[in-house]
C-alpha cells in the first residue's frame, strides 16, 4: 500500500501533540536518542521502525559521537567529516516516498549526509556547499549559504512531481530523477568514498509513500515541536508572583531559540526582575518559527520610613503597610505588630518576612527636632518702614501664616505694632512666636548708575538714591575691592578688564539706610594692527585690517591715508610714486573702547606691462609678444602668462593653441628683482574654425559629379580637383577619365578662420544608354517591344503610363490614348548610370511638316541655305526628303535622316553654295515625310516655302489648288497691295480688300470657289506697280 490517508495522520497528531509518529508505510526511523555507544562512540543507530534496519560502524575512527541536550534537552549525533553508519535494507523501495531530516552543517564543504547505498547516488547532500539538493539521478535544490545552523528539511521524491521543503516552507519543485532506494549511509558518498559529512543529525523519518500536503504539515509540526517548542515562561500555570522589593526574580527561557526580544529591550535568554509590571518576550527558533509568552510580576511596598524625626516633646506612630496576612514582623521593641508608638529618639529595627521564607530587616534611625524651641522672631526692636521681619530659624519651613495673613518667607512692615507669626517645618514640628515693632523712619530708594567702562578709563560712579522727606541722604559709601569711598560721585580707574562687584551703601538722617550689589564689567580694549608694511608702485594694494577685539565686536575701523580718510575692514589704495607714505588705523567696539596705531609703508618701483598677439583662430597658434618697461640697473626675474584657459606660459613671448572657440580673459605679468610684478588683462577673442567637409554621390566619367560644401558658417569655399580651382558652396565637376583623384575643399567663415577638407574620389565608368522601340506609334491597345545593346548591371525601363519594369528587353502594352515619354535608365555596379529617351504615340495620326523659315549664312564667303522646319504631326518624323531649287523646287534633292519628335523645330543646312552676286531671283524648298507612307500631310501649303534673293516686285508663281489661287509674289519692301481678277470680258470677278505683306517672298490664298472655268486675268497693284497674270481654271 503506497498512500497512507492523510485523516489518519492528522488525527493522530491533533489527539497528541508529542505522540508517536503513524508507522503506517513507515520503513525508517531514527533518533539521536536511540544508539548504542562504545568507548565514548556510536556503533549502532537503531531503526524504530518495524523493520529494523539499524545502522551500524564497526571502525572506531569512522563512529560519530552523541551530543547530550543539544535541542530542547534531546541529544544530536554529530559527524566529524571522517564519520559514517550505513544499513542495507535489501529490499527495493520505489518513488513515490518521503524523507523527513533534522540536521546541520559545520563548514562549507561538499558533503552528503544521506547516501543511496548500493545505488551510488546521494540521496540528500547539501549542493557541493552551496545549499541543499535531493538527487535520485536528477536534482531538485536550491541555494543556502553554508554552513548553516539547524534545520528540518523534507523530501517528497515523485519523479518530475518532486518537492523540497525547509522548515515546512516549500523552496523547490521539479524533476528529481526516477531511482529507487536500496540502504542508506549517513555521513559520506559511499559509491565514491568522498563528500564526508561534517555536522549533525536529530532525527531522519522515511515512508515509501507520497504523503499529501496536510500530513506533510502535521509530521513537520510534530518533528519542530518535539526539538524547539514555543517559548514559555514558566513550567507552572500562574499568572502573577508577589515579591517584597528585597528579592529579585529571575525570568528565564529555554535557550534553543536562535533570539530573544523582551519586553524591557533586552535580547539574552533572561532577565533580572526587581519592579512590578507585565513582563513579554518573543522568541526566534532555530527552525525561524516566533513565539510569544508573557507574565506578571509584583512587588509590594513596606511603607516604613528609612529615616525620620520625632517632634520635641511629641510622640511618633512606625507602622508597616503590607498585609498581616501574607508577611509576619518582629520589631526591635519585642513588638510582632505591623506598627508601634515612640516618645523618643533613637534606632529602631522590623524584620519583615514573606511566605516564601523569604526575609529582611529595616533600620529605622528617629532624630529629634527642636524646632519649637530653638526659633523665634527675636526681642521688640525698632525697624524703617517697609524694613521686612522674618522667623529666625535654622530649619526648612514647610508652611508659615502671619499676622496680616501673608504666607511668605518676611514680611514688611508699614507702622509700629505687635506682629505674629506660626510654622511648620520640613518635620511636621510647630512654632508660634509675637514681637513689638516701633517705626523710626523709612528706607532711602538706592539708586547707583554708571557710564562706560573702558580698560584704562575712568568711570564716573553716581549715586542717583533718593530719601524719603523729611529724612535726606546722610552719606554715600561705595566700596570697590579693596577700596572703600565715601563719596556721593567718583572717577574710577579699574586695574584691569573684566567683572568688578561694586557695593553701595546709603545711609538717612533717621540712619535708615539701603544696600545694593552689582557688578560692572570692565570692557579690555581692541588692539589695532594691519598688513601689508610695503608694496609696489600702481599695484592695488589691498590693506587690511588685522585688529582684535576680545571683548565686544570691533564695529568702526577708520584709515587715514595722505589726509584721505577710508572705513571699512579692508580697503584697497594704490600710489603712483614709490616712497614711504604714513597710514593711521583707528578701531572702536561695540562699547565704544578703542585703539589706533600709526605705520609707515615702502611703495617700490613696478615694471609697465603690455602685450599684443596675432591671429586668434581656434586649433591655430597664436603668437603673444609681450611689453616690459623698467629701468636698466633692475632685471625681470619672472614672467607668466594665464592664457584663460586653464593653461599657463613663463615664456616671455609664448606661442599657444586654443582648442575651442570662445572668449578667454589673458593676463600677463612680469616680476622685477625687488619683488614688484604688474599684470594687464586683455580680453581676447577666438574665433572658430570653420569644420571644413563636402558629400558627394557617386563619382562616374562624363557624368556631373556634384560637391557639397556641408562646412557651416563659411563665406568662401575654393575647390581644387585635378589642379582645377572653382568657388562656389557647391559644384558640378565633370571628370574626364577613369581613376583616383584628390579633391581639396578650403574654406573661409566671417572671422578669417579657415579649414580645409580633402578626399580621394574613384571615378567609375559610365554605361551609355541605348533604346530601341518598336513600334514607335499606333493605336491602343497596342504591344510595343523595348530593347537596349547597352552594357549594365541593372536595366530599368519606364513606359510613361506609370508602368515601369527591370531587364534589358521587355515588352508593354499600351491601352490608352497619349504620347508615352519612355526612358531607360542603365546602371552598372558602381552606381553610374546613363539615361536614353524615347516616346510611344497612340493618337490618331496625323502628318503636318511645316517650313517655317529659309535663312542664308555666310560659309567661306559663300552662302549656304538653312531651312527652319516644324513637325506639326501627332508623330515623329525620322525621314524627310527636300526638293529645292532656284524659283522652284524641282532642281535639287537632300535626304534627311534623323528624328524630328512631335512639335519640335529643326534648323538643317542644304547641301548648296551660292555666290553672293549670281543672279537668281527666288529659292524654294519642299519637304515630304518620306518614313510616313500610310497617310498624307494634311497641309501640302506649309510644305513648301520660298524666299526672295532680289528686290524686284515680281510673281514667283501662280497656280490652283481647288478653291483657292495659291500666289507667291516677292515684295521689295514691307507694304500694302491690292489683288484683283477679271474675265475676258473685263468684269471684275474678285477685288480683295487691303493686304500687308512683308517684304521678301510672300504666300497668298484667293479664293476662286465662285469662278467657272475659263480664262482670267490677276492684276496686283503695289504702290501703283501693277503686275498682271493669266492663269486657266
Amino acid at each position: 500500500m503506497k498512500n497512507i490517508l492523510c485523516d489518519i495522520i492528522f488525527l493522530i497528531f491533533i489527539n497528541n501533540l508529542f505522540a508517536q509518529i503513524p508507522t503506517q508505510n513507515l520503513q525508517f526511523w531514527v533518533k539521536a536518542d536511540s544508539v548504542e555507544i562504545i568507548n565514548g562512540k556510536v556503533t549502532k543507530w537503531y531503526d524504530l521502525s518495524v523493520n529494523g534496519y539499524h545502522l551500524t560502524q564497526n571502525i572506531d575512527s569512522k563512529k560519530p559521537i552523541q551530543d547530550i541536550s543539544i535541542l530542547n534537552n534531546l541529544p544530536v549525533l554529530t559527524f566529524d567529516g571522517n564519520d559514517f553508519l550505513c544499513v542495507n535494507f535489501g529490499n527495493e523501495y520505489t518513488q513515490p516516498c518521503t524523507i523527513f531530516t533534522i540536521w546541520k552543517t559545520n563548514n562549507n564543504s561538499q558533503q552528503t549526509i544521506i547516501d543511496n547505498l548500493t545505488d551510488q547516488y546521494t540521496f540528500l547532500d547539501n549542493l557541493r556547499g552551496l545549499g541543499v539538493r535531493l538527487f535520485a539521478g536528477n536534482e531538485v535544490s536550491y541555494t543556502k549559504v553554508n554552513p548553516f545552523d539547524f534545520i528540518l528539511t523534507t523530501g517528497v521524491y515523485n519523479f518530475t512531481n518532486s518537492k523540497l521543503y525547509e522548515n515546512d516552507i516549500l523552496k523547490k519543485t521539479g524533476n528529481v530523477g526516477n531511482k529507487s532506494v536500496f540502504g542508506f549511509c549517513i555521513g559520506y558518498r559511499s559509491g565514491f568514498n568522498d563528500r564526508y559529512f561534517n555536522g549533525s543529525v536529530a532525527e531522519i523519518i522515511f515512508y515509501d509513500t507520497l504523503l499529501c500536503d496536510s500530513s506533510i504539515h502535521a509530521i513537520n509540526q510534530y518533528l519542530m515541536d518535539k526539538y524547539a517548542p514555543p517559548i514559555k515562561l514558566s513550567d507552572q500555570d500562574y499568572s502573577c508572583s508577589i515579591i517584597i522589593n528585597n528579592c529579585p526574580y529571575t525570568l528565564k527561557s529555554d535557550s534553543y531559540y536562535t533570539s530573544y526580544n523582551w519586553s524591557t529591550g533586552d535580547t539574552a535568554d533572561s532577565i533580572i526582575v526587581t519592579s512590578s509590571g507585565k513582563y513579554c518576550v518573543t522568541a526566534t527558533d532555530i527552525f525561524g518559527r516566533v513565539s510569544s509568552d508573557s507574565i506578571r510580576v509584583y512587588y509590594l511596598s513596606t511603607g516604613l520610613p528609612i529615616d525620620t524625626f520625632i517632634c520635641i516633646y511629641d510622640s511618633l506612630n512606625l507602622q508597616s503597610t503590607l498585609p498581616d496576612s501574607l508577611f509576619s514582623f518582629t520589631w526591635s521593641t519585642g513588638d510582632t505588630i505591623p506598627n508601634i508608638t515612640i516618645h523618643s529618639p533613637g534606632e529602631y529595627a522590623l524584620t519583615i518576612t514573606d511566605l516564601s521564607g523569604c526575609s529582611k530587616i529595616y533600620n529605622i534611625s528617629v532624630d529629634e527636632d527642636s524646632f519649637a524651641i530653638n526659633s523665634s522672631l527675636g526681642p521688640d526692636t525698632s525697624l524703617c518702614k517697609y524694613d521686612f521681619l522674618s522667623l529666625h530659624t535654622t530649619s526648612l519651613i514647610d508652611s508659615i501664616l502671619w499676622s496680616d495673613g501673608s504666607t511668605n518667607d518676611r514680611i514688611s512692615v508699614d507702622s509700629s505694632g505687635q506682629y505674629w507669626v506660626y510654622a511648620i517645618n520640613n518635620h511636621g514640628c510647630e512654632i508660634r512666636d509675637t514681637v513689638y515693632i516701633n517705626i523710626k523712619g523709612e528706607r532711602p530708594h538706592i539708586i547707583p548708575h554708571y557710564s562706560t567702562a573702558c580698560d584704562g578709563y575712568p568711570v564716573l560712579l553716581s549715586d542717583y538714591s533718593a530719601a524719603v522727606p523729611p529724612d535726606q541722604i546722610a552719606s554715600s559709601v561705595w566700596v570697590i575691592g579693596s577700596d572703600t569711598i565715601s563719596s556721593q560721585n567718583t572717577n574710577y580707574i579699574f586695574s584691569n578688564a573684566g567683572d568688578h562687584n561694586i557695593y553701595l551703601k546709603v545711609v538717612t538722617d533717621s540712619l535708615c539706610w539701603a544696600d545694593t550689589s552689582f557688578t560692572i564689567h570692565v570692557f579690555a580694549n581692541p588692539v589695532a594692527e594691519f598688513t601689508p608694511l610695503e608694496g609696489c608702485q600702481h599695484d592695488t594694494i589691498h590693506f587690511t585690517s588685522l585688529s582684535s577685539s576680545t571683548d565686544g565686536a570691533i564695529t568702526s575701523y577708520q584709515w587715514t591715508i595722505s589726509d584721505s580718510l577710508y572705513f571699512g575692514t579692508e580697503i584697497n589704495k594704490s600710489f603712483a610714486d614709490t616712497g614711504e607714505y604714513e597710514i593711521s588705523h583707528y578701531v572702536s567696539t561695540e562699547h565704544g573702547c578703542y585703539d589706533s596705531i600709526k605705520r609707515y609703508i615702502q611703495i617700490k618701483l613696478s615694471p609697465i606691462v603690455d602685450f599684443d598677439y596675432t591671429n586668434s583662430c581656434q586649433g591655430d597658434f597664436i603668437i603673444f609678444n609681450s611689453d616690459i618697461e623698467y629701468p636698466p640697473y633692475y632685471s625681470v626675474i619672472n614672467t607668466l602668462w594665464d592664457f584663460g584657459d586653464s593653461t599657463s606660459s613663463s615664456v616671455a613671448n609664448p606661442s599657444h593653441i586654443y582648442s575651442s572657440a570662445g572668449s578667454y580673459m589673458v593676463s600677463f605679468s612680469a616680476k622685477l628683482i625687488n619683488g614688484c610684478e604688474n599684470k594687464i588683462i586683455k580680453m581676447l577673442n577666438v574665433y572658430p574654425k570653420p569644420s571644413a567637409g563636402f558629400t558627394y554621390d557617386s563619382a562616374c566619367i562624363n557624368k556631373p559629379v556634384i560637391f557639397i560644401d556641408t562646412t557651416a558658417d563659411a563665406i568662401s569655399s575654393i575647390w581644387n580637383i585635378n589642379n582645377e580651382f572653382f568657388y562656389g558652396k557647391n559644384i558640378e565637376y565633370f571628370f574626364p577619365d577613369t581613376g583616383s583623384y584628390e579633391v581639396f575643399l578650403y574654406t573661409v567663415n566671417d572671422y578669417g578662420c579657415s579649414d580645409t577638407a580633402q578626399m580621394d574620389v574613384i571615378v567609375h565608368p559610365t554605361p551609355v544608354a541605348m533604346m530601341s522601340i518598336d513600334p514607335e506609334y499606333g493605336n491602343p491597345p497596342l504591344e510595343v517591344s523595348f530593347s537596349t545593346n547597352s552594357t549594365g548591371t541593372n536595366y530599368f525601363w519606364d513606359f510613361g503610363d506609370l508602368n515601369s519594369e527591370i531587364g534589358s528587353n521587355v515588352s508593354h502594352v499600351y491601352n490608352n490614348e497619349g504620347i508615352y515619354n519612355v526612358f531607360l535608365v542603365v546602371s552598372n555596379e558602381y552606381t553610374c548610370s546613363d539615361t536614353a529617351y524615347g516616346t510611344v504615340y497612340l493618337l490618331p495620326s496625323i502628318l503636318d511638316l511645316q517650313i517655317l523659315e529659309i535663312n542664308f549664312i555666310d560659309s567661306m564667303s559663300l552662302w549656304q541655305p538653312e531651312l527652319v522646319i516644324y513637325n506639326n504631326s501627332t508623330r515623329p518624323v525620322k525621314k524627310i526628303k527636300f526638293d529645292f531649287g532656284f524659283d522652284y523646287p524641282n532642281e535639287f534633292v537632300h535626304l534627311w535622316n534623323n528624328r524630328l519628335e512631335m512639335g519640335e523645330i529643326e534648323s538643317i543646312k542644304l547641301p548648296l553654295l551660292l555666290n553672293n552676286d549670281e543672279a537668281r531671283t527666288s529659292f524654294c524648298v519642299k519637304a515630304t515625310a518620306i518614313d510616313v507612307l500610310d497617310q498624307n500631310d494634311v497641309n501640302v501649303d506649309d510644305n513648301i516655302l520660298c524666299t526672295s534673293l532680289s528686290n524686284n516686285f515680281y510673281i514667283m508663281k501662280l497656280f490652283n489648288d481647288d478653291d483657292y489661287l495659291n500666289l507667291w509674289i516677292n515684295m521689295p519692301s514691307e507694304g500694302q497691295l491690292f489683288c484683283s481678277i477679271t474675265n475676258v470680258l473685263g468684269q471684275t470677278m474678285f477685288k480683295s480688300a487691303v493686304i500687308e505683306a512683308n517684304r521678301g517672298m510672300n504666300q497668298f490664298k484667293i479664293p476662286i470657289l465662285n469662278l467657272t472655268s475659263g480664262i482670267y486675268m490677276l492684276q496686283i497693284n503695289y504702290n501703283g506697280n501693277i503686275l498682271t497674270k493669266k492663269f486657266d481654271l
